[in-house]
Parts: structure tokens; sequence; C-alpha cells
């Protein structure tokens, strides 16, 4: 093997870990969201493991992909702690919407949205 090869092998495998890495979320982020999904699912007492599971990404996933949005909106807040406060916060408010949204008809949520 020449050297020539041996630094267009090197060039492109280097070239794959950053493109990796660009499209792999910050470890603060990660970890942010992980421990935010970990609080989340702490509190579910009498689920089956499937469902603390299926909770546990749930709320990980959505602590990665609102982080930036957040990041942007309140810079003073690292991303680690971005992705913590969606994983703890969007999945149980998602939640109540979604009971709240039940409970009424359109009729009284247009009601409520109009102020009559």
């Amino acid at each position: 093997m020449n050297q020539d090869t041996l630094v267009a092998g090197a060039a492109a495998a280097s070239g794959l870990a950053l493109g990796a890495s660009a499209s792999w979320p910050a470890f603060d982020n990660l970890l942010g969201a992980a421990l935010g999904a970990c609080l989340v699912i702490s509190r579910q007492q009498g689920a089956s493991c499937t469902r603390k599971l299926t909770n546990l990404l749930l709320s990980a996933g959505v602590g990665l992909l609102f982080a930036p949005m957040v990041h942007d909106q309140v810079p003073q807040l690292t991303g680690g702690i971005a992705a913590f406060g969606c994983a703890l916060l969007v999945i149980p408010l998602s939640v109540k919407l979604r009971d709240w949204v039940r409970r009424l008809d359109i009729e009284d949520i247009l009601r409520r949205f109009r102020g009559s």
C-alpha cells in the first residue's frame, strides 16, 4: 500500500466520522433527555415494563427533538438542560391536553378560545 492510498483512506474515514458525529446529538443533549425521561417514568407506578420502556424512549426522543428549538428561544439554557426540560414537560402536557380535548366537544373548545 503506498502512502497516497493510505492518506486517501484516512481522509475518507475521517470524513465519514465527521459526518456521523454531525448527525449524532451532542452528549449533553442525550444525557439531559435521558435523565428527564427517567424522571418521567419513575413516577409511573403500576405500569408494565413494556409501557415504561415505550414512555422512556418517547420522552427521550421528544427531549432530543425539541431541545434545539428551546435552546434557540432561550439561549441561557444549555442544550442538556433544554433537552431535560423538554423530556420532562412535553409528554405530560400532551397527555393532559389530550384528556382535556376528549372531555370537551368542539363547541366548548371554540367557545373557550373565543372567550364567550
